[in-house]
């Protein structure tokens, strides 16, 4: 096929991918590819990619040694929404706390900040969740990953989110471009902080904060604490439970900085820092990027020590299906998140987890 316009690859990836493959004098669509022969030109893309990010915008955050990052928590207010003003202010509630026994919902999903639509796609993800929590949940939280401005703005205006939630952000994350805009005219626009939480208003909130990472994408964790007594009354002693959401680096060739990354959200789950109060327990969830096969077992490595949710219980038996049969279950069998939007979707994978440890 001739290969004139590029606007057919909605996605940063797609488009970088369709150019490579272009580079290479190769002109048949990407979808036609082999899975070997995808994951073959997704690898040179990605990696080609970064280099150029390095030489064209490495003054913005390669040029410092990333060892020399700081890494201490900026703390943040979180918001509710007030109907008088018609407008999102700080919350405190701090009053009250869990009790141990108390059950948490928690769902995770990332919104995918590459592709067009985002408003239209964050308002559906909004409505799935209110048709499977109900009119007024309680005790949920929600993690969403890979914001941009429009699908912020879209939970913002959310009459079930103002009605039944407070957010950890209220801002657009940095960075941020328009559906018009390609990522290939400004491949150093990358979005950061772009993830927020929404916790229901019933939930005390003790801590919230984002800690960056070791990173060349400004990739860090956001946090909220909970503060947990064994009984009620002022007087009882309170230790918090955490939970945090992330999105650790992208691209197959930073298996090494995710490796990191994570034992800094190891560190945060186990509480290690000396001036922190001892907490009960803690639960990350989000994008682990987990590309490589070697990175699925990362979260066993001693440096991390977290249990996979997923693993907790025996994993269903994948149906057995014949070459030109289509999965309905979506991988489901296999923990896969990742690579069924798309009807030639290839390299389906198991990107987002749940990791948790209890002390």
């Amino acid at each position: 096929m001739q290969f004139d316009s590029l606007a057919m690859y909605p996605s940063r990836e797609s488009r970088l991918m369709a150019l490579e493959l272009k580079c290479r004098g190769d002109f048949r669509n990407v979808d036609d590819l082999s899975d070997f022969e995808f994951n073959d030109l997704y690898l040179d893309a990605m990696s080609g990619s970064l280099e150029f990010m390095d030489d064209t915008a490495n003054k913005t955050f390669i040029s410092q040694s990333l060892t020399d990052q700081q890494t201490s928590p900026s703390f943040l207010q979180p918001q509710i929404y007030n109907p008088q003003s018609s407008s999102w202010a700080p919350f405190s509630n701090e009053a009250r706390t869990l009790r141990r026994g108390d059950v948490l919902k928690i769902a995770s999903w990332n919104l995918f900040f590459s592709v067009p639509a985002a408003a239209a796609r964050a308002a559906a993800a909004i409505a799935y969740l209110r048709t499977m929590f109900g009119q007024e949940p309680h005790n949920l939280v929600v993690l969403f990953q890979e914001l941009r401005q429009e699908s912020l703005e879209a939970i913002l205006e959310d009459k079930w989110t103002q009605q039944n939630f407070v957010l950890s952000d209220t801002e657009p994350p940095y960075f941020d471009y328009a559906d018009n805009e390609s990522f290939d005219e400004k491949p150093d626009r990358i979005p950061s902080r772009y993830f927020t939480l929404m916790i229901s208003r019933n939930l005390p909130i003790s801590n919230c904060f984002r800690v960056p990472f070791v990173s060349k994408m400004e990739r860090d964790a956001l946090v909220v604490d909970f503060p947990v007594s064994k009984d009620h009354g002022p007087e009882a002693s309170k230790r918090p439970l955490r939970l945090c959401t992330t999105h650790l680096e992208s691209l197959y060739t930073e298996k090494e900085l995710r490796f990191r990354q994570l034992v800094q959200v190891s560190a945060l789950l186990k509480g290690d820092s000396p001036q922190e109060q001892r907490i009960y327990g803690g639960l990350v969830g989000g994008d682990m990027n987990s590309v490589d096969p070697s990175e699925h077992n990362t979260h066993r490595a001693p440096e991390v020590g977290l249990k996979d949710v997923w693993e907790d219980e025996p994993a269903p038996t994948p149906p057995a299906l014949k070459p030109f049969q289509k999965d309905i279950t979506y991988g489901k069998a296999r923990g896969n998140t990742w690579g069924y939007q798309s009807d030639r979707a290839r390299t389906r994978k198991r990107l987002d987890k749940f990791l948790y440890r209890v002390h």
